[in-house]
């Protein structure tokens, strides 16, 4: 059943992108099914400052991959972004397609980072996305 679909933590998905994104790696959808979703949803972006109405203000929390890339958390329900509160307790909402393309050159992201529903978006693979399909 698909209600009964669950991460490696046995959590059942906060909704229908993290769905995807299961479905995805377990090679039940296309990838491209995935980054359509992504473009499409409401993402979350924390940060470390608070953020004013004009958009100032926003530190990201940013992670080193081991291909020495800086990626830009991004959680996909807000109550994913609450294990990094303390790092960054703020939460900027955009549609994914407007993140892909106000991300710096150089940029990926890490989409859920340390939960098992999350992934790694290179900086090749952001401009791919931003390319063709935001």
């Amino acid at each position: 059943m698909e209600d009964d679909k669950r991460d490696d933590r046995g959590e059942r998905p906060a909704n229908d992108l993290e769905r995807l994104i299961l479905d995805s790696r377990a090679g039940r959808a296309p990838v491209e099914n995935l980054l359509r979703a992504l473009v499409a949803a409401d993402l979350y972006v924390s940060s470390a400052t608070e953020i004013k109405d004009d958009g100032t203000g926003f530190t990201p929390l940013l992670f080193d991959n081991q291909a020495g890339n800086l990626l830009t958390a991004v959680f996909t329900d807000p109550s994913r972004a609450t294990a990094h509160a303390g790092r960054a307790k703020y939460l900027l909402r955009l549609k994914g397609r407007d993140l892909f393309r106000r991300l710096p050159a150089g940029y990926g992201l890490v989409i859920n980072p340390g939960h098992p529903v999350g992934m790694e978006i290179q900086p090749f693979g952001v401009e791919a996305i931003v390319r063709d399909f935001a």
